[in-house]
C-alpha cells in the first residue's frame, strides 16, 4: 500500500479510520489478470512449430505450477498489509491528534500573550498619567509654598 493511498482514503472518510480500513479493503488487485496474461504471452513464446505434444504439455504444467505459487505468495501477502495499513492508520491518528492538542495549546498561548500585552499597554498608560499628575500636583504645590514664603523657585525642567 502507498502512503498516498492511505492519506487518500483518509481524506475521502474524513479521517475515519473504520471507513478508511474497508475502503481500502474493497481495493481490487489488478496484478492477478496481468500476472495470468504475463504467464500466457510466456507459454506462448515458448511454443513453436517443432514442439511436440509432451513437450507442450510439460511447459504448460511447469508455467502452470509457476503462476499458481506466484498467485499463492500474492495472497498471503494481502493480509499482512491491512495489518500494517491499520497500524499506519491508526499512527496517523495519534499523530493528527496530538498535532490538533498542539494547535489548541498555542491559541490558547497567542491568545494569553495579547492579552497581557494590552494590559502592560494598559498599565504603561497609567503609569505616564500618574506621572503627569504627580508633576502637576508638584508644580502646584511649588507654586503656593512661593507664594507663602515670597521664594522664587528654580527653573522647571521636567
Amino acid at each position: 500500500m502507498e502512503q498516498q493511498e492511505i492519506q487518500n482514503a483518509l481524506i475521502n472518510t474524513e479521517n475515519n479510520i473504520e471507513e478508511a480500513i474497508q475502503l481500502l479493503s474493497n481495493l481490487s488487485i489488478s496484478t492477478s489478470q496481468d500476472l495470468a496474461y504475463r504467464y500466457a504471452q510466456e507459454l506462448i513464446t515458448r511454443f513453436d512449430s517443432n514442439t511436440s505434444r509432451e513437450d507442450a504439455i510439460s511447459i504448460t504444467s511447469q508455467m502452470f505450477n509457476a503462476f499458481y505459487e506466484e498467485k499463492t505468495k500474492q495472497n498471503f501477502s494481502i493480509g499482512p498489509d491491512e495489518t500494517n495499513l491499520v497500524q499506519k492508520l491508526e499512527v496517523l491518528l495519534q499523530d493528527n491528534s496530538i498535532l490538533k492538542k498542539a494547535v489548541v495549546k498555542m491559541k490558547e498561548k497567542c491568545d494569553q500573550a495579547a492579552r497581557i500585552e494590552l494590559e502592560n499597554q494598559q498599565l504603561k498608560a497609567e503609569l505616564q498619567r500618574e506621572r503627569m499628575t504627580n508633576y502637576a500636583l508638584r508644580v502646584h504645590l511649588e507654586n503656593e509654598i512661593a507664594k507663602d514664603k515670597n521664594i522664587e523657585k528654580g527653573p522647571d525642567v521636567y
